[in-house]
């Protein structure tokens, strides 16, 4: 079968969408010929991942990125950058797409990321069988947790419930999602009532990937980790909340990931008097942070909405016990791991969710299992039989 793959993001050792990507590609080239248009900048990371691979005649890469103009205001902008980019590229990889399908004539197209259900798909363009997917962008924070974003994570969270709509009627990106042969979802409220009856495959499956390759660590049971971009949507102010509930015991959480909310929770931590009992790391390389996780008595990760979650995949594939919130994405991933000892906690008031997090990690902490990356198998079988049934169509 010949694939064409739209993934915008694809890397190689990277989490989140670079990662799924990536994992797409894996998957098909397992068993069909594939065509992937990616951006440019990711071509470099994809040709060596794949040098000397036994699937390499099968892979053709093909670049695609805008104008200098375009990147100039994708980094200007910052996060309205990147929407008002990505929105022009699907626009003007819808062409591309075309020419490559009239040459090859593809048996099967797959829109694989940006995993968004309400932004542009240009591969939709093509009136090929389609897959699109996993895919996801419906979650919402539940407003008894807003006091947890802070006011530029309000703000955010309106923002996401203003635009995402509007942009959704603008690109006629639901007739696209319904043209699609076969959809595939993050987790089962990913297309609130329309995504009844579709499949669910959560790109955090693919945190799985590499596990088996981290080294044995020495298990440290009172060692808690958070991972992940520190955002107010995150909830990473729960889990330091939580710690107040753990001063007469010697656990000690370690925060690994940077952005703009690290300095409120800095200052929390300080307010809280757990300077030392919490620890800030920044951005530091996957090994390292695997190996942390690895060792781990716990992952705490109390995001307050998120479709899935490629570090939660990553911990439970490691045998590591998680505490999460019981909402969207996580808990779908703890179902896949149900050996594996974690709590999932239900929307409250911060301070009853505080206190429940403390008690999820006394019950939980240090109760590890083997590593079982099987699940990441299913990732693959899935999308395989996507393409099976998009072909059949």
């Amino acid at each position: 079968m010949r694939v064409l793959i739209s993934a915008y993001a694809c890397e190689p050792g990277k989490g989140s969408e670079p990662g799924a990507g990536f994992a797409t590609l894996l998957a098909a080239l397992s068993e069909h010929e594939v065509w992937l248009v990616t951006r440019s900048n990711n071509i470099d990371a994809l040709e060596a991942s794949f040098s000397g691979h036994p699937a390499r005649e099968r892979l053709h890469l093909v670049g695609f990125d805008l104008g200098e103009k375009w990147l100039k205001t994708k980094k200007t902008l910052g996060a309205l950058g990147t929407l008002v980019y990505y929105d022009a590229w699907q626009r003007r990889v819808a062409p591309l797409l075309r020419r490559l399908d009239a040459e090859h004539g593809f048996d099967v197209v797959h829109h694989a990321t940006f995993a968004s259900h309400w932004a542009r798909i240009g591969a939709a363009s093509l009136g090929k069988p389609l897959v699109i997917g996993p895919v996801g962008g419906s979650g919402r924070t539940p407003l008894v947790l807003w006091p947890v974003l802070g006011l530029r994570g309000v703000a955010a969270e309106l923002a996401r419930r203003i635009v995402r709509p509007i942009v959704s009627i603008a690109v006629r990106s639901r007739k696209a999602v319904e043209s699609a042969a076969v959809v595939l979802l993050q987790n089962p409220t990913s297309l609130g009532s329309r995504g009844e009856g579709r499949t669910v495959l959560p790109n955090g499956l693919v945190g799985a990937f590499g596990v088996e390759e981290v080294p044995d660590q020495e298990p440290r049971q009172h060692q808690l980790v958070c991972v992940g971009r520190l955002i107010g949507l995150k909830g990473y102010r729960l889990a330091i909340e939580a710690m107040s509930h753990l001063k007469d015991t010697p656990y000690v959480l370690h925060i690994y990931g940077d952005g703009w909310d690290r300095r409120r929770l800095e200052r929390l931590v300080r307010r809280r008097g757990l300077v030392g009992r919490v620890r800030f790391h920044g951005h530091v390389v996957r090994d390292h942070v695997l190996a942390s996780m690895a060792s781990a008595g716990a992952l705490l990760h109390p995001a307050l909405h998120e479709e899935s979650s490629v570090t939660v995949g990553e911990a439970l594939a490691l045998g590591t016990p998680v505490v999460c919130m019981n909402l969207a994405g996580p808990p779908e991933l703890l179902d896949r791991w149900p050996g594996v000892p974690s709590r999932r906690i239900d929307p409250a008031r911060p301070s009853v969710v505080a206190r429940r997090i403390a008690s999820a990690v006394v019950e939980v902490a240090g109760k590890r299992v083997d590593r079982n990356p099987a699940p990441a198998r299913g990732f693959e079988a899935e999308v395989l039989a996507a393409y099976d049934a998009a072909a059949r169509s």
